[in-house]
C-alpha cells in the first residue's frame, strides 16, 4: 500500500514537472516569435503589434491603402481636368483605372524608359495617380496585387502613374510609371481592343458631368512660375460658391473641457482603461498606465507616447511601418473624417508619417498660426519605431459637413499671382505648387485659401476679395 502511494505522487509530481516544462518552453518560444525583429515577417504579424499593450486583429489590415494615391486626375483632349481626392474606391474613376493599370501591368511589356516630358504625358485623354511621397515599387505592387519585379526591375520607387491611350497603337493602352525625383518615365504597353474601349468610354462620364471647379496644366498653359507641372484650379465667370468647412473639437462636453470626458476618449490607447491613471498637470490633461502616457495639451494636441524599451530592431520598412501607423490611427476613434498620407521621412532607427485631411475634393492644410503654435506640419503624425507606435500627435479636430454655410470664391489665380509678386517686388517667384485648400486655424468656419509653396515654405491667401 506504502509503495502504491509513493509510486502514485511519483505520477503526479513527474506530470507536474513536464507541465511546467512544457509551459516555460511555450512562454519563452512565445517571447521569441513575439520580440523577434519585423524584417522577414509577414504583414499579419506586422499588423498584430501596433499597439504595445493592445493587439489588433489581421481582419484590421487595409493593405490596399499603400496603393491609393493622395488624388486622382482626369483630363480630357481639350486639356481640362477634375480632381477628386476624396471617396476615391467609390469613384468611378478609380474603378476604371484600377482595372486598366493591373492589366496593362500583369499582361503588357515594357517598351522604353524617357525623361519626363508633360507636353507628351498629358496629351489627349489621361488618367494621373498622384503620392505625396515616393513609393517602394515592391510595396506598391504587394498592395495593388502585382506581381513582386514587375515594376522595380526597372525603377525602385515613383510618385505618378499615368494612365493614357498608346500615343503610336491607337488599340494600345500605355501605363507610364514616374519618378520626379530622377526625372524618368518607364512605359508598360498593352493592346487589348476593348481595354481601350473602356478607357476611352470613361472620359464620356467624366465630360458630360458638371464641375464648378476644373483645372488646367501650367506646362500646357505656358506658365512659368512653377519649378514642375501644375494642375491649376479655375472657374468660370469672377467668382464660385462652394460650402465652408466647420471645425470642432470631438474632446469637449457642452464646449468644455473635462478630465473624465478625454479619459473615456482616450481609452483606446491603454489595455486596462479603467485602471489607468488620470490627473491635470501644468495645465495638461495627463494620462497613463505601465511605459504608455497620453496628454491633451492646451493648444488642442492629443499626444500619444510610449516609453518602453524596444530590441535591437532592423531598419525603418516604409511598407510595414506604414500599416502600423495607418491602423494606429484606425483604432483612435476620435480620428473621423478621411485623410492621406502627405509626407514621410526616417532615420536609422524610425519611420514618421505625416497625414492631412480632404473634404470636398479640396485638402485641408494647417495656418502657419497653427503650425506655429503646436510645433507640426500636418494634422496627424505618428513615428514608428522597431514595428512599435513610438510616438502619435494629432490635432483635436473633426469637421462638421452637415451644417451648411456657404463660401463665396472672386480671387482667381492670375489675382493670387498679382497679389503674390506685390508682397516680393522684383523678385522672380518660383513656386513649387499651388492649390486651392481648406485653412485651418482658430476660425470657426474654414474658407478656401489659395495654398503656395515657395523654396519648401508655406503661403496663404484668402481666396476672397474683402469689399
Amino acid at each position: 500500500m506504502g509503495d502504491f502511494m509513493i509510486k502514485d505522487m511519483f505520477k503526479k509530481t513527474y506530470k507536474t514537472f513536464i507541465i511546467i516544462i512544457l509551459t516555460l518552453s511555450a512562454i519563452y518560444l512565445t517571447g521569441q516569435l513575439w520580440f523577434v525583429e519585423i524584417a522577414g515577417r509577414d504583414i499579419g504579424y506586422v499588423m498584430s503589434s501596433f499597439f504595445p499593450n493592445n493587439r489588433i486583429d489581421i481582419e484590421d489590415i487595409r493593405t490596399g491603402m499603400l496603393a491609393t494615391p493622395f488624388r486622382i486626375i482626369a483630363g480630357n483632349e481639350d486639356n481640362i481636368y477634375t480632381i477628386i481626392y476624396n471617396n476615391l474606391d467609390a469613384s468611378e474613376q478609380k474603378r476604371v483605372a484600377d482595372e486598366l493599370i493591373f492589366e496593362v501591368l500583369t499582361n503588357g511589356t515594357f517598351v522604353s524608359s524617357f525623361p519626363i516630358d508633360y507636353s507628351e504625358l498629358l496629351h489627349g485623354n489621361v488618367y494621373i495617380y498622384e503620392f505625396a511621397v515616393r513609393l517602394p515599387s515592391d510595396a506598391f505592387a504587394r498592395s495593388f496585387g502585382l506581381r513582386s519585379g514587375i515594376i522595380s526591375s526597372r525603377v525602385d520607387e515613383f510618385d505618378k502613374i499615368v494612365l493614357k491611350q498608346n500615343s503610336i497603337d491607337r488599340s494600345a493602352i500605355s501605363v507610364i510609371i514616374v519618378n520626379t525625383d530622377i526625372g524618368e518615365c518607364f512605359e508598360f504597353v498593352y493592346r487589348d481592343a476593348a481595354l481601350t474601349a473602356l478607357f476611352n468610354n470613361s472620359f464620356d462620364n467624366i465630360s458630360n458631368s458638371k464641375h464648378q471647379i476644373t483645372y488646367i496644366s501650367s506646362v500646357q498653359e505656358g506658365y512659368t512660375m512653377f519649378n514642375t507641372n501644375v494642375f491649376i484650379p479655375v472657374w468660370e465667370g469672377d467668382y464660385f460658391l462652394y460650402n465652408m468647412v466647420i471645425p470642432e473639437n470631438p474632446y469637449l462636453e457642452n464646449g468644455l473641457l473635462h478630465l473624465n470626458t478625454i479619459a473615456d476618449r482616450v481609452s483606446m490607447f491603454f489595455d486596462r482603461p479603467a485602471s489607468k491613471w488620470s490627473g491635470l498637470q501644468n495645465n495638461v490633461f495627463t494620462f497613463s498606465q505601465g511605459n504608455t502616457v497620453v496628454k491633451y495639451h492646451p493648444n488642442n494636441v492629443l499626444e500619444y507616447s510610449y516609453y518602453g524599451a524596444l530590441s535591437q530592431g532592423a531598419s525603418p520598412s516604409f511598407e510595414s511601418d506604414f500599416y502600423i501607423a495607418l491602423n494606429f490611427i484606425y483604432r483612435d476613434a476620435m480620428v473621423t473624417g478621411e485623410f492621406y498620407l502627405d509626407a514621410h521621412r526616417s532615420n536609422a532607427t524610425q519611420s514618421i508619417f505625416y497625414f492631412s485631411y480632404a473634404i470636398n475634393d479640396f485638402p485641408v492644410k494647417l495656418s502657419t498660426i497653427i503650425m506655429s503654435e503646436t510645433g507640426m506640419s500636418h494634422a496627424i503624425e505618428v513615428t514608428v519605431e522597431n514595428g512599435i507606435v513610438r510616438r502619435y500627435r494629432k490635432l483635436a479636430v473633426s469637421f462638421n459637413q452637415e451644417t451648411i454655410i456657404q463660401g463665396y470664391a472672386n480671387i482667381s489665380f492670375d489675382d493670387h499671382i498679382g497679389l503674390f509678386a506685390a508682397d516680393y517686388g522684383d523678385q522672380r517667384i518660383l513656386l513649387d505648387n499651388v492649390s486651392l485648400a481648406y485653412i485651418l486655424d482658430r476660425r470657426n468656419e474654414l474658407p478656401l485659401h489659395w495654398f503656395s509653396i515657395m523654396e519648401g515654405t508655406p503661403h496663404s491667401q484668402p481666396a476672397r476679395f474683402r469689399y
